[in-house]
């Protein structure tokens, strides 16, 4: 809305710049609610003095949608700088590699089809298992996944430990073996930073999102395909050699990534010059 000061918008929307939500899982209500949506952002955002976004995937993307002179600033993404950890209780088992799918529920995050991942799993006997952290508070959809989970006996291939403190972030990445994340649409995720911080494997879909922030450090996936994320997962494993590269790799883009403070002082910098 118009005021007599400037106003810095940081964006993280993602349905607003997506090509598409055919493949989303939206209901036609959620499909409604976000094409409103985006009739008012693009109504109130000539009010915005400038645009702040954390990939520039997304930064060409809404400089695209906005079609205006309003600057869009990419304001770096960066890992989780936990000062006073604190452990997670998570039972594992030594014989199991376990796979985490760190997300609140979205439509677009994509978690149904991990159960068909986990499916195959149990199908073929391999000692995998996804851990999730959606609980039922999170709606509709995230408690009917915890349902069905339930209902089809999967709780050894897929389980959900709720919700996990910020605090605890660094213990729960040293009881995991991998991220997997099925998103289908990312303003920017943190997640992937923390993952290459905590020097584990990767799993993500071969989006244009996800590569900007992984680029090799990833196995990339079809996030619509349970059969190729169970293939790449499985291929993967025939080749430690790579996966170590890829750890590397991510260990590398981790360690020169910039952190929140460094990049929060680069914004007010840039902000004095400008406005």
């Amino acid at each position: 809305m118009p005021t007599q000061k400037e106003q810095i918008l940081l964006f993280d929307n993602p349905f607003t710049t997506a090509d598409t939500l055919n493949d989303l899982n939206l209901t036609l209500r959620e499909k409604l609610t976000h094409y409103m949506r985006n009739k008012i952002f693009l109504w109130r955002s000539r009010y915005i003095d400038m645009f702040l976004v954390q990939t520039e995937v997304q930064q060409k993307r809404l400089i695209k949608r906005l079609r205006n002179n309003t600057p869009v600033k990419y304001l770096p993404n960066a890992s989780a700088n936990i000062t006073n950890p604190c452990v997670i209780d998570i039972t594992t088992e030594s014989d199991r590699s376990y796979y985490l799918a760190f997300t609140r529920y979205y439509s677009h995050k994509n978690i149904e089809i991990l159960i068909d991942v986990a499916k195959q799993f149990r199908n073929n006997n391999i000692n995998k298992t996804i851990i999730l952290t959606i609980d039922e508070s999170q709606g509709r959809k995230a408690k009917k996944i915890l349902l069905k989970i339930k209902k089809l006996n999967l709780e050894k291939y897929i389980f959900t430990i709720g919700r996990v403190d910020f605090n605890q972030i660094a213990s729960l990445y040293s009881k995991v073996d991998a991220l997997i994340l099925p998103t289908l649409l990312e303003s920017y995720s943190s997640t992937y930073a923390d993952a290459m911080l905590y020097k584990k494997i990767i799993y993500t879909s071969d989006r244009d999102f996800a590569h900007e922030v992984c680029k090799d450090s990833a196995f990339y996936f079809n996030p619509l395909s349970d059969t190729d994320i169970y293939n790449t997962i499985i291929e993967s494993d025939k080749n430690p050699e790579l996966i170590e590269q890829k750890k590397s790799s991510g260990s590398k883009i981790a360690g020169n990534s910039v952190n929140w403070e460094e990049s929060i002082l680069s914004l007010f910098n840039d902000l004095r010059i400008k406005l």
